[in-house]
């Protein structure tokens, strides 16, 4: 949003310091949730934002090993799997 902001206040002529006052109003409210992993990983994850909205590498990489952490996917034994009834299977044959 800020970067948006930078771009839009490079061609303004008066309205400057309400973009500057809208950045350090963001800044001031938001500016905690950039230092969130949890909140980052869920910015990253949305395909509609993805890394769009940051440029800083650090802040990046701390969602993506946020993301990582917790997808270990747990390990599968060969014989733990129990043979389900039609009752407790979703995908049954109606």
């Amino acid at each position: 949003m800020t970067a948006k902001l930078d771009r839009v206040k490079l061609r303004l002529k008066y309205c400057r310091p309400l973009v500057d006052a809208l950045q350090v109003g963001i800044k001031n409210r938001f500016g905690h949730m950039t230092e969130d992993p949890e909140l980052i990983a869920a910015a990253i994850l949305l395909p509609k934002f993805r890394t769009s909205w940051i440029k800083d590498d650090d802040t990046i990489r701390m969602g993506v090993d946020y993301i990582k952490q917790h997808m270990e996917a747990p390990s599968l034994q060969l014989g733990d799997a129990t043979s389900s009834s039609d009752e407790e299977d979703f995908f049954s044959a109606l």
